[in-house]
């Protein structure tokens, strides 16, 4: 079978397709990329076959904007930018390497290319859900940073806010774009796109029934929960990082994420929260203008350093609630303190309180005097402690195992 894997947002997107990739080529598929210009250097890099959307410098464009971190015009940003640079090209990709009975495309929630190749071609299309927010739900409505209805609010509510959503800010966003290609390709248009662009066939969650029990009774049937699909592309420590390490005690690790820019206010706090608490840190940021220019002797400035080598000496982990990071920080067995700022990371940052494993502080109120309380109430809290150790359990030895085992039994449905 030829996989045509497409990957579409930030290295955090990407990681988890990196993962599948390589263990679909090692069970003797063919495995394809398709994804944005500037990742092609990361997939050659694992030894996997690029295909190009070509889309510098829109992507770079629109990723140094601090707007696609706001918590209600981030979205729009990413949607419209998806919209125009890369749904025709994604479909066009499938479309010139499509052989029915032995072709399979998969991708994320923005993959509105490959769900077009399959209304038209019939291409069988897989989604990969990145987290438990983005199989959106009236019973259990995931936590958005704007605004989002109680589950103990009427369901006619959560209905109507839903609908609303759909209506009045989804469809207008969304409908004209692809309804436009769709006209050209001679299909009808369509409404409610908050959910036409997840497949139709096979929706596989990658995160754990842990992590999004109980589960809603009214997400699609077809979705499939999985494993985390954790991926380490470096799995030595550097040299200046080990010997950090062993200068003292863990330290607190502190990231706003691979796909933000923007992010000094962070780092300030970061260091001003490791000396009220009088505790080491690390800060990870290939931005070297975002860190401080004058660092006291505990904290250190790391470019990147692996998540999977770095977390099992780190104290705890500070970052933006992305789904990659937290499940590097889950397996290590470390507390979380999250900032989340827009789309997923509410909802994950949420799901973490609830484990008992984190805190949550809003990006308003991210200063080094919360930061540095919150993570003293966290790493002196025995029960926080012991709910990390017995998530980390949890966590398979083989975490990609089951979602190429979904992805190989949806292609022996394919080819018969």
């Amino acid at each position: 079978m030829h996989f045509l894997l497409c990957p579409l947002g930030t290295a955090g997107d990407l990681h988890p397709f990196l993962a599948v990739g390589q263990r679909l080529r090692q069970r003797g598929h063919e495995v394809s990329i398709i994804s944005h210009s500037v990742f092609g250097p990361a997939i050659r890099a694992q030894g996997l076959d690029f295909i190009d959307l070509r889309d510098e410098p829109a992507y770079s464009e629109t990723h140094n904007r601090p707007e696609l971190w706001h918590p209600r015009r981030g979205s729009a940003l990413g949607a419209r930018f998806f919209l125009r640079h890369t749904m025709r090209a994604y479909y066009h990709a499938v479309a010139e390497r499509y052989v029915p009975g032995a072709t399979i495309t998969v991708s994320n929630h923005s993959g509105f290319g490959g769900r077009m190749a399959h209304d038209h071609l019939g291409v069988p299309y897989v989604t990969l859900q990145m987290s438990p927010a983005y199989a959106f739900s009236v019973v259990r409505p995931p936590k958005y940073a704007f605004w989002s209805p109680s589950e103990r609010s009427p369901r006619w509510f959560r209905r109507s806010y839903f609908w609303i959503g759909d209506r009045f800010v989804v469809d207008p966003l969304l409908g004209p774009p692809i309804n436009q290609f769709r006209a050209e390709l001679g299909l009808p248009p369509i409404r409610s796109l908050l959910r036409w662009q997840m497949s139709p066939q096979l929706i596989i969650g990658l995160f754990p029934r842990w992590f999004s029990d109980p589960r809603p009774e009214d997400w699609p049937p077809h979705l499939v929960e999985s494993e985390f699909p954790l991926f380490d592309d470096h799995h030595d420590l550097p040299d200046d990082v080990a010997e950090f390490l062993r200068q003292g005690e863990p330290p607190i690790v502190f990231t706003p994420g691979t796909g933000v820019v923007h992010a000094p206010r962070f780092f300030q706090a970061a260091v001003e929260a490791c000396q009220r608490f009088g505790r080491r840190g690390v800060l990870l940021s290939r931005t070297v203008a975002h860190i401080p220019p004058s660092l006291p002797p505990d904290v250190r400035h790391f470019s990147y350093v692996s998540l999977g080598a770095l977390l099992p000496y780190a104290a705890a982990m500070v970052y933006h609630g992305g789904i990659g990071t937290l499940a590097q920080t889950i397996r290590a067995g470390r507390p979380h303190l999250v900032m989340p700022m827009a789309h997923d990371q509410p909802d994950n940052g949420e799901r973490l309180v609830r484990l008992g494993v984190g805190r949550v502080v809003k990006p308003q109120r991210f200063t080094g005097r919360v930061v540095a309380k919150a993570l003293r109430e966290l790493l002196t809290d025995s029960e926080v402690t012991r709910r990390c150790r017995e998530l980390a359990q949890r966590i398979p030895a083989d975490p990609i195992a089951p979602t190429v085992e979904h992805l190989e039994r949806f292609a022996q449905q394919v080819a018969t």
